[in-house]
């Protein structure tokens, strides 16, 4: 289990391939095992912080709600499944594509925004996200760009662990195959093929890439990975 899924944790490298980092708070689940226990932000116990996030641990910003249960007031440590990581998932999803989510001076904002060091207020957090209203509000700024990705992130951000879909069924979702996306796979692709194809590679930024800018989003995406 990652536990540390966030856009800190997704690297490009100069090749343009992406690299999932960020793996120092990473759990091991035992084969004979459904879930491992959470050693991170115990309310109680050995290793207890009394309700405040450990110097050094995974981001709370991202998190799922199960790694602050045992911030609760007479709460368990949580037992962790690899959905934990899928919560993160429709988190960063939810951040790159709502309309709202970039300010002025063009930086993201993340969905869930309270007292990162306080596990209890995560717990509050999330709580009010998944509240009715809210999360009509978030979906129905994400149906209005990509109802493919609200469709996504609505399964991701289930409360109960057992209802988020896996890896294999997100990459499924619509938004992975639309010609906006192929074509940002393209182009990460393009120092590898600049050596060995370099007329294909001509072809695709002369006569493929023009019509296909359009479709790539959210907007800021199109400028940021393709026009810069």
């Amino acid at each position: 289990i990652h536990l540390n899924v966030c856009p800190q944790s997704i690297w490009l490298t100069p090749d343009g391939q992406w690299r999932l980092g960020g793996w120092g708070y990473s759990l091991e689940v035992e084969m004979s095992e459904s879930s491992t226990p959470c050693p991170y932000f115990l309310s109680s116990g050995p290793g207890a912080m009394g309700g405040k996030a450990p110097p050094v641990g995974p981001s709370l910003t991202y998190a799922a709600p199960e790694l602050s249960n045992a911030a609760t007031p007479g709460g368990a440590p949580a037992g962790l499944t690899p959905s934990a990581d899928m919560f993160s998932v429709g988190l960063v999803l939810a951040e790159l594509f709502k309309s709202s989510s970039s300010t002025p001076s063009g930086q993201y904002q993340p969905v869930l925004s309270f007292d990162a060091t306080s596990p209890l207020a995560h717990r509050d957090a999330v709580v009010q996200l998944l509240s009715p209203g809210s999360l009509q509000g978030l979906f129905g700024s994400l149906s209005s760009q990509e109802p493919s990705v609200a469709q996504a992130v609505h399964a991701l951000l289930s409360p109960n662990p057992a209802h988020r879909p896996d890896p294999s069924s997100v990459l499924t979702n619509a938004i992975f195959h639309q010609t906006g996306v192929t074509t940002l796979r393209r182009l990460d692709s393009l120092p590898a093929l600049s050596q060995r194809d370099p007329t294909g590679v001509s072809s695709f930024l002369t006569g493929q890439l023009p019509g296909a800018l359009a479709l790539v989003m959210p907007p800021r995406l199109r400028r940021t990975a393709v026009l810069t």
